[in-house]
């Protein structure tokens, strides 16, 4: 099964009072064409691997939601735990 928005407020750790589902959503699809973008197979939405990196680039993503003096920048790959 793919991922949802409810997979990633789970792994985020909202409570339910926080998830904005819009928001999640964009979250969810920047990861994975993030995901998509870096993968040399073909992509896989029920691949556990590749659900796993969505998940971690939906944290990265959560954390970093601006850009500032201190956010971190690889040249446009996937941060270093993806």
């Amino acid at each position: 099964m793919a991922l949802t928005t409810a997979d990633v407020a789970r792994h985020l750790r909202y409570d339910d009072d926080d998830i904005v589902a819009q928001d999640l959503q964009s979250i969810l699809d920047s990861a994975e064409q993030a995901v998509k973008d870096h993968i040399l197979n073909k992509f896989d939405a029920e691949n556990k691997i590749h659900q796993r990196a969505i998940l971690m680039m939906c944290g990265y993503f959560d954390d970093n939601r601006g850009v500032g003096k201190d956010t971190v920048s690889n040249d446009g790959f996937l941060p270093q735990p993806v």
